[in-house]
């Protein structure tokens, strides 16, 4: 059997799961845009932390007494630092990756690899041109860190969530079960109206149909009952006849009186 409880929940249930999956997707995009913004920050400030002059080629590290260390440099190993001279000669690379462009125009921009999506900023400094890559798959690791610890106490709710839908769907129920019970309640004779005081408007039409038929029925009994006397009284005076003339037939004292009686009898 159908129940509605179950189907509300299922509904509620399934709402609240697209919901969390939307929250969430949207939580992962303004992550995703906060990462990369956080990243481009510092990666601008990585570059401005760099040399402004560049001679020769640099074998890291740079002079460790400089905020230029070989701390800044591979403070984070999925950043790739090179540096070239005016010339295009290689002065730095901080790892070897040779699928990243040898060449990148200034400012930021993205580019596409074997080993997945790079972000690449490139900067002038002095002669010298900067180029700092970091790959995407870390801004997207982060934003969906990010996006996990904002979700996490919702979905920790999940289960009060559900236990606070559960109660008020069953309240809501309640006013169904009030009637069932009612109607349960009564026998053959009570054909009076259900009460509908303080009735939801959502089940008043359920109310109002089943005391519709109870008075449908109630006026069929009535009219029955009625035609049952009114038939009672019609046949009261034939029977009332007949019984006079059996005992007619029964008082004959001769059977030429019987017969005769038998005769109006059978009139």
């Amino acid at each position: 059997m159908r129940s509605i409880q179950r189907t509300l929940l299922w509904w509620l249930a399934a709402g609240l799961a697209v919901g969390i999956a939307v929250a969430t997707a949207l939580i992962y995009g303004q992550a995703r845009q906060e990462a990369n913004a956080l990243f481009d920050y510092q990666m601008k400030q990585l570059a401005a932390a760099l040399p402004s002059q560049f001679s020769a080629p640099v074998a890291p590290p740079f002079d460790s007494g400089s905020p230029t260390g070989a701390d800044l440099l591979h403070a984070d190993e999925d950043v790739v630092i090179h540096i070239w001279d005016g010339s295009g000669r290689s002065l730095y690379l901080s790892h070897s990756h040779p699928a990243l462009p040898p060449q990148a125009e200034l400012g930021f921009s993205n580019a596409q690899t074997n080993s997945g999506e790079w972000r690449i900023y490139s900067v002038q400094l002095g002669p010298a041109v900067v180029q700092i890559a970091q790959p995407m798959s870390a801004r997207r690791t982060l934003a969906a860190h990010m996006a996990l610890r904002t979700v996490a106490p919702l979905l920790l709710l999940l289960p009060l969530l559900g236990w606070l839908v559960w109660l008020a769907v069953g309240r809501g129920l309640r006013p169904l079960r009030e009637i069932a019970s009612e109607v349960s309640a009564r026998d053959a004779n009570t054909l009076a109206p259900l009460s509908v005081r303080n009735m939801p408007e959502e089940i008043a039409p359920l109310s109002d149909a089943l005391n519709q038929l109870l008075g449908r029925l109630a006026h069929a009994i009535d009219t029955q009952r009625a035609f049952v006397a009114d038939a009672a009284h019609a046949l009261r005076t034939p029977l009332a006849a007949l019984q006079l003339q059996a005992q007619l037939v029964e008082r004959a004292e001769s059977a030429e009186a019987r017969q005769e009686a038998v005769g109006q009898l059978r009139q």
